[in-house]
């Protein structure tokens, strides 16, 4: 049976039009990314011939029209087996050229040879935006630094999400049971989670850090919630499933590394769950 697609609230046309408006770049932000993008393009035959990683691992460079945005975005098309190699559990990715200290540029990674699917595409130059805002995450030993990568992984992808489900509302699964924007708040959460977990995993985080680092994580998510703009039912929602969720984050991490039974960080987290679990 045939889902009926979703016609989007007033309320969330308006959430639509202030996210939308808020993650636009100013013309200068726009000019030198361009800039650097013409740029990268007329060297990377050269940086193919001397063996640079990026420019050997995409079949092909493209620039494409972003609808949300209005505006020219890098794309690069990956042979479709290193594609799954590099992102297993993905449909594309954002990756970011630096070709000097002072030049990053976001670009959009695709798999080769694979029909093109535009509302997953422009997911990604919503993140492509949010880079050239400085909404982005970087690793980081420091607990609080972890704690904020969480927090701002989960609106860059609620804001990707809604963005996405609100201009083609057809991809948001009605059965699902909750609500439009508690469904990309949910899809943001739960990304955050898993990237956090990983990151604690690969920086091999003291147990006491990895403590600290949930605890601060469950204790912000209402300050949090509140700025973005999220109703109290729907962030008791969230809170009451908390240790749940970093159930099913330790679940995920696991099945993409089968190493980590005797990971100090993997391990801490595995007992904070089981001493925090109601």
């Amino acid at each position: 049976m045939t889902q009926k697609n979703y016609i989007p609230t007033q309320e969330e046309l308006c959430q639509y039009r202030k996210i939308l408006d808020r993650l636009i770049p100013n013309d200068e932000i726009f000019y030198n990314y361009d800039m650097n993008v013409a740029f990268y393009l007329d060297i990377m035959p050269e940086l193919s011939r001397f063996g640079k990683k990026l420019a050997n691992r995409v079949e092909k460079i493209r620039l494409l029209e972003s609808d949300l945005f209005k505006h020219r975005y890098l794309v690069g098309y990956m042979d479709r087996s290193l594609f799954k190699n590099t992102a297993p559990n993905y449909d594309s990715f954002v990756s970011v050229i630096e070709s000097s200290k002072t030049m990053r540029i976001p670009i959009v990674i695709v798999p080769n040879h694979h029909k093109f699917n535009r509302p997953i595409a422009e997911h990604e130059f919503v993140h492509v935006n949010q880079i050239l805002l400085g909404s982005e995450s970087f690793i980081s030993r420091y607990p609080e630094d972890i704690v904020e990568n969480f927090f701002q992984t989960l609106r860059n992808e609620y804001e990707a999400n809604f963005l996405q489900l609100i201009r083609w509302p057809k991809f948001y699964p009605l059965q699902s049971g909750i609500d439009l924007e508690h469904w990309c708040l949910l899809r943001g959460y739960s990304q955050g989670l898993e990237k956090t977990c990983n990151e604690m995993v690969t920086i091999a985080a003291q147990p006491n850090d990895v403590e600290n680092v949930l605890a601060l994580i469950k204790g912000k998510l209402p300050e949090t919630f509140k700025l973005i703009g999220v109703n109290e039912e729907v962030l008791k929602w969230f809170i009451k499933r908390f240790e749940d969720h970093i159930d099913i984050a330790l679940t995920v991490v696991l099945e993409e590394n089968h190493n980590l039974q005797h990971n100090k960080s993997f391990i801490a987290i595995a007992r904070w769950f089981q001493n925090n679990r109601v």
